[in-house]
C-alpha cells in the first residue's frame, strides 16, 4: 500500500504541472485570438495561485488586468494593475492602461498622482506629458457645460445599443440586443451578440419603441455596423467584419452601396483601401459629399486607431490621408462625425478627458485649430461616443456605456455652449496695497507665446488687453503679466488654463511701496550675495542677482540704497571689518556700471557686528557652528534709505 501512495503523489504532482501549463496555453491562445472573456478567469486563476506561492507572475498578473479592461471588468482590472504598481512593475504601456481605468472609475486623485509619477518616469511619453499638463483642466470639463440636458432613449434594449443615424426620418443604429434564428452567435471579446443594424421611427418618443432589424445589405453573420448615409440618403458606407483568408480572423471593412429609384440598395463595393492586416470603418460623408472620413488602425499612423480622409475623384477613392497631429493620438481616436458646418466630431482616449472615450469637435477648415473636448454631461467617465446633431435645431443623440458599462444612446439638448462664440478680455485693476487706491500709469506688459502686450493703467487704475481676442473656447493659454510701477515693489504672475464660458479673465494687483529701511533683498526674494570664506570677489550667482537690484534701481531713479556688507566672527575684529568693507566696494563698483546716478550706492562694511543667527566667535567665545551656518553671515544688504 505504501509503495502505491509513494507511486501516486509524483503521479499527481506531474497531473497539477501540466494541469497548470494547459491551462497557460488556453489563457494564451483565448489572449491572442482576442477572446478575452474567455482569457480573463483563467489568468485571474493563475496570478492568484503564484502570488499566494510568493511566486509572482507578473505576466499573468498584467494580462489578467488587461484583459478585465477589455471586456469592461473595471474595478477588477484596477485591483491587478495595483498590484503591479506596489511592486514596481508596472510598464510604460501599463501606466497608460492603469490611468485610464481610475479614470473611468473616477478615482480621479490616485490617477493624478499615477500620471504625474508617469510623466517623470517616462519624459517622452507625449500621452503621459499631455494628460499630466491637462490636469488642472479637469473641474472645467465637468462644470462649463451644465446647460446642455441629457435623457435616455426609449429604443434602448440594455444589451447594448450605440452609434445613432439619421435615416428616413428616423435613427439607424446598432444594437447587441437578443436575437433569434441560426445565423445569429456571441463574440468572444466579450461574451455579447453580434451587432446588428436596428430602425427606429420615433426615436423621440416617450414610450417603449420596437425597432426593426435591417436586413438584405445591413446583414450578415459578424458584426454589421455603423453605417453612414449621405445628404440625400442614397449613398451608404457601412463597417463590417470580414474573415480574414489565411487564418479565418476577423476585421473591419468599409463598403459603400447607392438605393435604386426604387428604394433598393445595390450590393456592397468593397472600399478599396480595406486591409485583411488592419481595420477599417466608421464612416461619415464629408459636408460637400465627395469625401469619407473614417477610423483605421493601418501603419503609418500616430497609433491605436486614427482618423483620415479619403476623396472620390472620377469615380475613384484616392489615398487617404491622416488628419494630424490636432485630431489624432497615440492612442486611439475614432467614430467620427461631420456636421453641416465642417465641424468634426470625434471619440478619442488619448485627448484629456473625464475618462474612457470622450467626444470632441475641432472645425478642420481653420488652421491651427485645436479639439475641444464637449465637457460634462455630453461625456463622463466611461466610453461616449456616436454623436450626432439635428440639422435645424439644437440637440440630438449620442452613444454611451455610464450605465454598468452598457452601451446607450442618449438625447441631448440645450446650448450647444461648444459651438458658441466667445470674446475673452483680459483686464484687471493695480492698487497701492498701503491704502487701497487705484494707481495711475503703472505699466502692464502681458507675455503670451510670440505676444508682446504692453500697457499702462489709465487713471483708475485698469487695464484691458487685446491679447485673448482671436481666441475660441476651449483654448489652452500660458501668459505672465508683469506690473511695475515707480516706488513700488514689481509683480509677477504666470497664468495657465483652459477657456472656458468666463469672457473676463481678471487680474488685480495690489502693489506694495518700498518702504525707508526695507531690504531690497527680502522685498524682492532675491538669492543671497554670498562670498567665499576670506574672500571679497563676486559670485556669478551673485551677479545675477545685482542685476537685479539695478533694474530696480533704474526703475526708481530717486532711490537710494546702503549697501551694507557682512563677514562671519572668524577671523579678528579688524581683519572682519576690512573684510567688510572691500565686500561692500566690491558689490558696489559692480552695481555702479549698472546704474544711472551711481552715487546713490552707499558702500558699507559691518564686519561681524550684526550676526544673523547665534554663531559669534570672537575673543573667548568659542563657536561650533556648521560652515553653513557661518555661510549665512557672510552677505550684502540693500537698505532703502530714501525712496
Amino acid at each position: 500500500m505504501m509503495k502505491k501512495i509513494i507511486f501516486l503523489i509524483p503521479t499527481l504532482i506531474i497531473c497539477f504541472g501540466l494541469n497548470a501549463q494547459l491551462k497557460q496555453k488556453n489563457a494564451d491562445d483565448y489572449y491572442n485570438l482576442e477572446q478575452y472573456y474567455k482569457a480573463a478567469p483563467i489568468y485571474e486563476e493563475l496570478s492568484n495561485k503564484s502570488i499566494k506561492k510568493n511566486q509572482a507572475n507578473w505576466e499573468n498578473i498584467r494580462r489578467t488586468a488587461q484583459t478585465f479592461q477589455y471586456i469592461n471588468k473595471q474595478t477588477k482590472s484596477a485591483d491587478y494593475y495595483a498590484i503591479l504598481n506596489k511592486n514596481e512593475q508596472l510598464t510604460e504601456q501599463d501606466y497608460i492602461d492603469y490611468i485610464q481605468v481610475l479614470r473611468t472609475l473616477r478615482r480621479y486623485p490616485q490617477s493624478s498622482e499615477l500620471t504625474e509619477k508617469g510623466a517623470k518616469k517616462f519624459p517622452e511619453n507625449k500621452i503621459l506629458k499631455h494628460w499630466n499638463e491637462k490636469q488642472g483642466s479637469l473641474s472645467r470639463l465637468y462644470n462649463d457645460l451644465s446647460s446642455n440636458s441629457i435623457t435616455e432613449t426609449n429604443i434602448n434594449s440594455g444589451y447594448g445599443d450605440f452609434s445613432p443615424v439619421f435615416y428616413d426620418g428616423g435613427i439607424v443604429f446598432c444594437t447587441k440586443s437578443i436575437q433569434k434564428g441560426f445565423l445569429v452567435g456571441k463574440t468572444g471579446w466579450d461574451n455579447t451578440n453580434y451587432i446588428r443594424l436596428f430602425y427606429s421611427k420615433n426615436p423621440d418618443s416617450l414610450s417603449k419603441q420596437s425597432p426593426e432589424l435591417l436586413k438584405g445589405e445591413f446583414f450578415s453573420r459578424l458584426h454589421n455596423g455603423p453605417v453612414a448615409f449621405d445628404s440625400t440618403q442614397n449613398q451608404m458606407m457601412i463597417t463590417k467584419n470580414v474573415r480574414n483568408k489565411k487564418d479565418k480572423t476577423a476585421y473591419l471593412a468599409l463598403f459603400s452601396s447607392t438605393k435604386n429609384k426604387d428604394g433598393e440598395w445595390s450590393e456592397l463595393v468593397p472600399f478599396p483601401y480595406n486591409q485583411e492586416t488592419y481595420n477599417v470603418g466608421q464612416a461619415t460623408f464629408s459636408p460637400d459629399q465627395k469625401g469619407i472620413y473614417f477610423t483605421s488602425d493601418q501603419p503609418g499612423g500616430f497609433g491605436g486607431t486614427d482618423i483620415y480622409y479619403s476623396e472620390k475623384v472620377n469615380g475613384e477613392w484616392q489615398k487617404p490621408i491622416n488628419l494630424g497631429e490636432n485630431v489624432n493620438t497615440e492612442l486611439d481616436e475614432m467614430f467620427p462625425y461631420m456636421n453641416k458646418e465642417g465641424i468634426l466630431y470625434f471619440s478619442s482616449n488619448g485627448h484629456f478627458g473625464l475618462g474612457g472615450l470622450d467626444i470632441f469637435k475641432i472645425q478642420l477648415s481653420e488652421e491651427n485649430q485645436k479639439a475641444t473636448n464637449l465637457g460634462y454631461p455630453i461625456n463622463s467617465s466611461a466610453d461616449d461616443f456616436g454623436i450626432i446633431e439635428y440639422k435645424n435645431k439644437s440637440g440630438g443623440f449620442f452613444s454611451s456605456n455610464r450605465d454598468g458599462y452598457i452601451d446607450r444612446i442618449y438625447k441631448w439638448d440645450g446650448e450647444k455652449e461648444f459651438d458658441q462664440i466667445y470674446t475673452y478680455q483680459l483686464l484687471g485693476n493695480i492698487f497701492n496695497a498701503k491704502n487701497a487706491e487705484q494707481i495711475e500709469g503703472a505699466e502692464v506688459e502681458i507675455k503670451m507665446n510670440a505676444i508682446n502686450d504692453q500697457l499702462i493703467s489709465d487713471d483708475k487704475g485698469k487695464y484691458n488687453s487685446k491679447v485673448l481676442d482671436s481666441l475660441k473656447f476651449g483654448d489652452d493659454i500660458v501668459l505672465t503679466i508683469e506690473v511695475s510701477k515707480k516706488g513700488f515693489i514689481p509683480q509677477t504672475i504666470r497664468v495657465e488654463k483652459t477657456l472656458g464660458k468666463d469672457e473676463q479673465l481678471i487680474y488685480d494687483f495690489n502693489l506694495q511701496p518700498f518702504d525707508i529701511g526695507s531690504d531690497l533683498t527680502k522685498v524682492l526674494k532675491l538669492k543671497p550675495i554670498y562670498y567665499d570664506l576670506d574672500k571679497a570677489t563676486l559670485r556669478e550667482d551673485s551677479k545675477l542677482e545685482l542685476d537685479k537690484v539695478a533694474e530696480i534701481l533704474n526703475d526708481n531713479p530717486e532711490m537710494i540704497i546702503e549697501l551694507g556688507s557682512h563677514t562671519d566672527c572668524r577671523q579678528t575684529y579688524d581683519y572682519n571689518m576690512k573684510l567688510s568693507e572691500r565686500r561692500a566696494r566690491s558689490a558696489a563698483e559692480y552695481l555702479k556700471t549698472k546704474i544711472v546716478n551711481p552715487q546713490r550706492i552707499i558702500p558699507i562694511g559691518y564686519g561681524e557686528l550684526k550676526l544673523v543667527n547665534d554663531c559669534a566667535c570672537e575673543g573667548e567665545i568659542e563657536s561650533d557652528c556648521s560652515d553653513e551656518e557661518h555661510q549665512e553671515n557672510r552677505r550684502t544688504e540693500f537698505i532703502i534709505i530714501k525712496n
